[in-house]
């Protein structure tokens, strides 16, 4: 709006009677406006120019509002603050503290970013990480499965047959309601009725009493320990830590075969035992370590054979 002092009075009243105003009851989120979607399309048709050229095309466009026409605001889709290290390209974050590889950026599915040395405007896609796949590969490493509750697992580098089956569950269902044992149901009566057989439970309504046990009414925790499945490890100390509201009851399965397999065993399955590395020399003779089983045959001082070595004047 021009200033009133220098417009004649006589055209005052052909100004607005009001202007727009914003609502006071919205609430305006900053940045709404922002065309990003355009921007990306922008970016990614620029890549491999020197970056100074594409910023001063982006800050001539038209659809572009004023005031996202700055370093500060397109730094949200570029990282302009880069450095090299090792052969690779670092960024400052500046959501984030300290410095990140351009290689393991995790915001997003990819990122635009200038290079250090070139100047020029390079495009990063993140390439998709398939983790049921990867767990499949980690897990092969230690465990195949046979059958239900029938797996070779890994311990210590070994291969072992492991078989187990199911503990029954004490919960019982009645009328669509879950009860666990709660002990022997309490007994109130004097000594005049000591005779009585009758089991009162305790609260009457709540309890259950099922072969002169009492029952109490269960439900399930969000978080409680859930029972091994058929084709989960039998063995908690294979598995790695897992959360507590994805924690397993190893105690609701019970091992019945537990073997290391023989040499015919791992031929046909294709498994293959950890060889474990022993320090020292072997003897040839019967395989013993130096300084350990075979000191009759091998010379601790300079590990070579007894007929072949010169120590304390020998020869």
């Amino acid at each position: 709006m021009n200033n009133l002092a220098n417009i004649d009075l006589e055209q005052v009243e052909t100004l607005p009677s009001h202007d727009k105003v914003r609502r006071t009851d919205a609430w305006h989120r900053y940045g709404k406006d922002f065309p990003r979607r355009k921007i990306y399309r922008f970016l990614l048709s620029r890549q491999g120019r020197l970056w100074n050229d594409v910023f001063s095309e982006y800050v001539h466009l038209e659809w572009v509002p004023k005031q996202y026409k700055t370093e500060a605001e397109i730094s949200t889709f570029v990282y302009l603050h880069t450095f090299m290290e090792d052969g690779k390209v670092w960024f400052h974050d500046k959501f984030m503290d300290g410095a990140r590889l351009v290689d393991d950026f995790k915001y997003g599915s990819d990122c635009f970013f200038r290079h250090p040395e070139t100047k020029k405007l390079c495009y990063h896609r993140k390439v998709k990480v398939d983790y049921a796949k990867r767990h499949k590969e980690e897990v092969a490493q230690y465990m195949r499965v046979l059958g239900d509750y029938h797996q070779l697992l890994k311990v210590a580098g070994i291969w072992y047959e492991v078989k187990g089956e199911p503990i029954k569950s004490e919960t019982i269902v009645i009328d669509g309601l879950h009860y666990r044992p709660a002990g022997i149901a309490p007994v109130h009566r004097t000594w005049r009725e000591k005779d009585i057989p009758d089991i009162a439970p305790a609260d009457g309504c709540k309890y259950k009493i099922i072969n002169g046990k009492l029952y109490a009414p269960y439900a399930e925790s969000r978080y409680e320990s859930k029972p091994i499945g058929p084709k989960e490890c039998l063995l908690e100390d294979l598995t790695k830590k897992v959360h507590y509201w994805n924690r397993r009851n190893y105690g609701s399965v019970k091992l019945t075969a537990y073997r290391q397999l023989s040499s015919k065993d791992l031929k046909k399955h294709g498994l293959k035992n950890d060889r474990k590395l022993m320090a020292g020399v072997r003897c040839k003779k019967c395989g013993g370590i130096a300084g350990d089983t075979c000191i009759y045959h091998i010379c601790p001082m300079c590990s070579k054979y007894r007929e072949d070595c010169t120590c304390f004047g020998r020869r």
